[in-house]
């Protein structure tokens, strides 16, 4: 019921947007820009399904949602409703992040890279069952992240690195990295694809490739994606497929 509500008022929400949408669904990665002051953006995922070992999970919604504080920093907020197999529904990976615009670049319409900073608390689960040799899992506790971002473009690719690490929900030290690529074929498409990892001591790590489009309408303020993830170690889901939207007002 609660994702059938949340699903409902995001779609109102479209309908009144006015604002172009600029997130980055649907990577794990994301770039060297924030909203500007008053704006509010919302990154939804309808429904996201992973199958590992012949298992289906299903994570309907996923939800970030970005607003801008002043012109150079945001507040995001961003959880997901999941259910592994043979479990209930809880609300999965739930947190609370400031990112700052430290240098103007590219994605500002300026030379050079565009840096970013996102720091933030990883809040507690509800119903954390994930086994204690992967990342995050086996505590359901406070945690904390920080992440150094840089995005660049040349002619019409655009790429952004991330480099980061904090303290799970288990208490565990981290470290994060992603890289993404975008390629526009038109005013209209973009192709993406991602690589991501996160690894910790005494836990299995967590690698993937993700390759995916995303998609804007002419004359609409609303960016459709979606994405193929491959897992590349042990503790990534084997396959993952997600769709999703992205807008702002």
């Amino acid at each position: 019921m609660t994702a059938r509500l949340l699903c409902i008022a995001a779609f109102i929400a479209v309908l009144l947007a006015p604002k172009e949408a600029d997130a980055y669904r649907p990577f794990e990665s994301t770039d060297a820009d924030v909203v500007k002051r008053g704006e509010l953006e919302i990154e939804l995922g309808p429904l996201t399904v992973e199958r590992d070992d012949g298992r289906t999970a299903y994570i309907a919604p996923s939800l970030v949602a970005n607003y801008g504080l002043t012109d150079t920093l945001e507040l995001v907020g961003e959880f997901e409703l999941e259910r592994p197999p043979d479990e209930s529904w809880r609300v999965a990976d739930p947190g609370v992040f400031l990112k700052a615009l430290l240098k103007e670049g590219a994605l500002q319409n300026r030379s050079g890279l565009s840096i970013a900073a996102e720091v933030g608390a990883l809040l507690p689960e509800s119903g954390a069952s994930d086994p204690p040799d992967q990342i995050g899992g086996g505590g359901n506790d406070l945690g904390g992240e920080a992440v150094l971002i840089a995005s660049g473009a040349l002619a019409s690719f655009t790429y952004h690195i991330n480099v980061g690490g904090g303290v799970d929900r288990a208490g565990n030290a981290f470290w994060t990295w992603g890289v993404i690529g975008e390629l526009s074929v038109s005013d209209k498409l973009t192709l993406a694809g991602e690589v991501a990892a996160e690894d910790a001591a005494g836990a299995a790590p967590d690698r993937s490739v993700l390759f995916g489009a995303r998609f804007q309408p002419k004359q609409s303020s609303i960016v459709f994606d979606l994405g193929v993830r491959r897992g590349l170690s042990s503790a990534s889901p084997e396959w993952a497929a997600t769709a999703g939207l992205t807008f702002g007002f």
